[in-house]
């Protein structure tokens, strides 16, 4: 059991420790090739002034949609309970919807419901009901 503790400590101190490195020699050891005038580092890699360059970067994916896929802008749908067909259809217009009337009754009178209430996208059919008796 004191062995198998002892080469636990001990192996992965041998495996990373390495050749002994030389007190102030900091520069990488360069190797030239016969075929090139150029120097290449130890490491493989090529060197500034070798003439190669690194591959083309590619672009980094976005976590955002396009803004073609983007969802449309909501807009809120103007309250026209209460107005007549021309007040609300100008309302409606103005705040930038397309505007379709039903007539209830007579179709005449004054606007009673509308959908869609709350928010919709710019340029969206807003129905009016318009009755009255």
């Amino acid at each position: 059991m004191v062995l198998a503790a002892a080469l636990a400590i001990a192996v992965p101190i041998l495996l990373h420790s390495g050749p002994p490195k030389a007190a102030g020699n900091r520069r990488p050891v360069t190797e030239v090739r016969a075929d090139s005038a150029t120097a290449t580092p130890a490491r493989g890699r090529p060197s500034p002034a070798s003439g190669r360059h690194s591959p083309t970067p590619r672009p980094t994916p976005s976590r955002t949609a396009p803004a073609d896929l983007a969802e449309p802008q909501l807009l809120y749908v103007p309250d026209v309970i209460g107005d007549t067909v021309t007040s609300a259809t100008k309302i409606l217009e103005d705040a930038g919807f397309e505007v379709k009337v039903d007539r209830l009754g007579l179709g005449v009178g004054k606007v009673f419901d509308y959908a869609p209430a709350g928010k919709a996208a710019p340029g969206s059919t807003i129905t009016i009901d318009v009755g009255g008796f």
